[in-house]
């Protein structure tokens, strides 16, 4: 659940004080850093910040501050209504903004930091969206948990046709067997095995990193926890990468998917056509 808030915006930090308050109703700052195992500090800000987003409020006293959660049915209908008015917005400024989009012509490398969930995605999507002939990804698990899981397989089956010639490169990476529920990414892999997807199937559910690559960028995140749930929310992108860094990250991704002994090749089960 923490995933699911950090993709809508919260922190780690904040996801985690959050939680604490649902969980067990009224509680001072102390013991939500005793509880979270976060510094005291961090906690009055994460605690500042969701009291400004009114997801909290605080216990009005004067001595030992005490903090609640608003109730969930409300803070996330205020969400869900936040997010309907910028789509609309979005809807209605995004073809205007391409209208006058000069892209600018990158001479150099460029690096990037990206940080967090949300950024992380929209690195991820943008990889799969330029790439030209060949794409390499190893997904790291927390972005097959949430509700739409699917997402980032579905993506790569929406670019297929978008390829320029008739044989792109894809090759793909995940933790198909650690999964809660394999089951539901079965009809995606099998129609990205049919359009001649490699596919490997990674044993452990803890992913030292994971690796976005097309032809000319690429996007490298570390996990930054591993308990209870693997965590990565922050990494490297590079744009208009050379093509040395492009053949050095290239041989990490096949190192990955190829020669350790936690990956394995996947094929559709049979019957599956």
């Amino acid at each position: 659940m923490i995933g699911d808030l950090q993709r809508i915006g919260f922190t780690i930090n904040d996801a985690r004080v959050y939680l604490a308050l649902v969980q067990f109703g009224e509680s001072t700052p102390a013991d939500l850093a005793a509880h979270c195992g976060i510094d005291r500090s961090r906690v009055y800000d994460s605690l500042k910040r969701l009291a400004n987003y009114n997801y909290v409020r605080q216990e009005s006293t004067k001595s030992r501050p005490r903090y609640f959660a608003e109730d969930p049915a409300q803070v996330f209908a205020d969400i869900q209504e936040d997010f309907r008015e910028k789509l609309k917005v979005a809807e209605n400024i995004i073809q205007p903004l391409q209208d006058r989009f000069q892209k600018p012509e990158l001479l150099h490398d460029s690096f990037w930091n990206i940080e967090g969930a949300s950024k992380i995605q929209n690195s991820i999507k943008s990889i799969i969206k330029n790439a030209k002939t060949r794409l390499s990804l190893i997904i790291t698990p927390d972005l097959l948990t949430s509700p739409d899981q699917q997402w980032i397989l579905r993506a790569v089956l929406r670019k297929f046709p978008k390829f320029e010639g008739v044989h792109p490169i894809v090759q793909i990476t995940l933790p198909i067997s650690s999964m809660e529920t394999p089951e539901a990414m079965l009809p995606d892999l099998i129609e990205l095995a049919k359009l001649g997807t490699t596919i490997f199937n990674f044993s452990s559910h803890m992913m030292p990193f994971g690796l976005y690559l097309n032809d000319q960028s690429f996007l490298f995140v570390l996990a930054s926890q591993f308990t209870p749930e693997p965590v990565y929310e922050s990494g490297i992108w590079i744009e208009n990468a050379t093509e040395d860094k492009l053949q050095g990250f290239s041989h990490l991704a096949d190192w990955m998917m190829r020669l350790t002994k936690q990956s394995e090749l996947w094929t559709p089960p049979p019957g599956s056509g």
